[in-house]
């Protein structure tokens, strides 16, 4: 049991850092702000964010943030992809798309705030 946590807790922090390294650069290129990265980089914070919008009541918001968060994890997994594996044709083009739909959605949940 003791070793399934560690398994756990070792794939979570492993999955954070990567979100952290390969969404720094997206706050420069203005797909996230600072304070949206913040929340994709933690768990918790993505967790807290979502319950504030669904104990509001704001269930279209909740859906929206769900979206905009996996959304924003992908590309930063794609980027890793991208980068350990060269060869793959179409993952650059799956970071553009990516990376387009994450600055839509996040323009969409500022103007519903």
């Amino acid at each position: 049991m003791a070793l399934l946590l560690g398994a756990i807790i070792w794939a979570s922090v492993r999955e954070q850092r990567w979100i952290s390294t390969y969404l720094a650069d997206e706050i420069e290129q203005g797909t996230l702000s600072q304070d949206d990265c913040t929340v994709v980089c933690s768990y918790l914070e993505r967790l807290a964010v979502r319950a504030h919008a669904l104990f509001s009541g704001d269930l279209r918001r909740w859906q929206h943030l769900g979206r905009y968060h996996r959304l924003a994890t992908e590309l930063a997994f794609n980027k890793r992809r991208m980068i350990h594996f060269p060869g793959e044709k179409d993952t650059q083009a799956r970071v553009v798309h990516l990376r387009q739909r994450v600055r839509e959605m996040a323009q969409g949940l500022l103007a519903d705030k």
